[in-house]
């Protein structure tokens, strides 16, 4: 069994409206041909009396995509099968209510559907975005035009992470700004800036003992003096050579242990009495006055002299 498509009526229509055009009178159908194809058969003539009946003889074979079922005979008659998302087939139109829920999965949407379903959709106003402040920035608002979302980084300070200003050069220069960046061209500034140093920057003061002479410069170096000692006054002394130590007449110099030794050495003197003298080794020599006994001849000692 064949069936005869939308655009084959149509064309049936615009043939008939020729014809009665062409003939000038009425078209009563008779004027279509029907013919008997292999399998069918054909009865009447066309007219609304008597209108063309197509009948099977036999088993009709239809060819399809699989969009139908049944094989066209009065025991199996063909039938369209439902579409899903995987099959194409015959689907039935949603409602406007069934547009609106959203929820079918098995009917398709016509335009006044979709219309209403496009109408029930809330206005939105920006705040459905959210927004959340993350590290180092605060978020304020509600995302709405007439509240919409800021976000603020803030101003960098020795204990919080921001934003921070460029220091201008003079600024840079100045070195006093404690909330700016420093930039390259503002910290070569203030290295040209630096005055040119000379040593005096720094200060020398004289201390205990010490004298500072100069001041500091290349050309006039600081000079640490320490003065000589005295009897009077503590300062640098000379070390005494053994010779001075043991000549000891030096009020200049400091004795070493080897010339405390050695002039202790030297002024050690042996003395020897003989012959009522009593020598030095040095040479020099004393007489003795000798003490007699009582018989005023035996000698019992000697005496220095009174």
């Amino acid at each position: 069994m064949a069936f005869a498509s939308c655009s084959d009526v149509s064309a049936l229509d615009a043939r008939i409206d020729a014809l009665e055009a062409a003939s000038g009178g009425t078209v009563d159908g008779s004027e279509t041909k029907v013919v008997a194809g292999s399998g069918v058969t054909v009865t009447g003539t066309g007219t609304s009396a008597n209108p063309y009946v197509v009948s099977s003889s036999g088993t009709a074979s239809v060819s399809h995509d699989g969009t139908m079922t049944g094989t066209g005979t009065s025991g199996s008659p063909l039938s369209v099968v439902q579409a899903t998302e995987t099959q194409r087939g015959a689907v039935e139109l949603a409602t406007v209510a069934e547009s609106q829920a959203g929820t079918s999965t098995t009917t398709a949407v016509t335009p006044a559907g979709l219309a209403a379903a496009i109408a029930a959709i809330p206005a939105l106003d920006g705040s459905e975005t959210k927004v959340t402040a993350g590290t180092n920035v605060t978020v304020t608002g509600t995302g709405a035009t007439a509240t919409p979302y800021v976000v603020s980084v803030p101003t960098a300070t020795d204990a919080l992470a921001g934003a921070v200003e460029l220091a201008t050069v003079a600024e840079a220069a100045i070195g006093t700004s404690t909330t700016t960046a420093v930039t390259p061209a503002g910290l070569a500034a203030a290295i040209a800036a630096i005055p040119a140093l000379d040593g005096s920057e720094t200060k020398l003061t004289a201390g205990t003992n010490t004298t500072v002479t100069g001041s500091g410069t290349t050309a006039a170096p600081y000079a640490v003096n320490v003065p000589t000692a005295t009897d009077a006054i503590a300062g640098a002394v000379e070390l005494a050579t053994v010779a001075e130590a043991g000549i000891g007449t030096s009020t200049t110099t400091a004795v070493t242990p080897a010339g405390l030794s050695s002039a202790i050495a030297a002024s050690q003197q042996t003395l020897a009495v003989a012959g009522g003298s009593l020598a030095i080794s040095s040479g020099n020599s004393i007489a003795l006055t000798p003490v007699y006994g009582n018989d005023a001849t035996t000698i019992l000692f000697y005496a220095f002299p009174a």
